[in-house]
């Protein structure tokens, strides 16, 4: 996960700070976005690669997390690890 300087003005960008910069901002996204889902989604950064963890409904909720994640200024990847609640076996 990321982790955020005392103070707002240790972020730096080119470096940590922007993975907290754009954790930061993929938590607002989804949060505003996915509010229905059933549980909050883990969001870590290293180097611009952002992963997605957690469990959703469906996959639609899935692929919506890995797009908004995705269109967020920053992100160079995205690894979506999301499993989906009831998941055909």
């Amino acid at each position: 996960m990321y982790s955020r300087g005392e103070r707002d003005d240790e972020l730096e960008w080119g470096g940590a700070g922007d993975d907290v910069v754009i954790a930061n901002e993929i938590d607002s996204v989804l949060l505003d976005r996915l509010t229905f889902n059933l549980q909050p989604i883990e969001v870590s950064v290293h180097d611009g690669t952002v992963t997605l963890r957690g469990i959703v409904r469906d996959y639609q909720l899935r692929n919506m997390a890995a797009g908004l994640a995705a269109s967020v200024p920053g992100v160079r990847e995205v690894v979506n690890e999301i499993d989906v609640m009831n998941e055909p076996a």
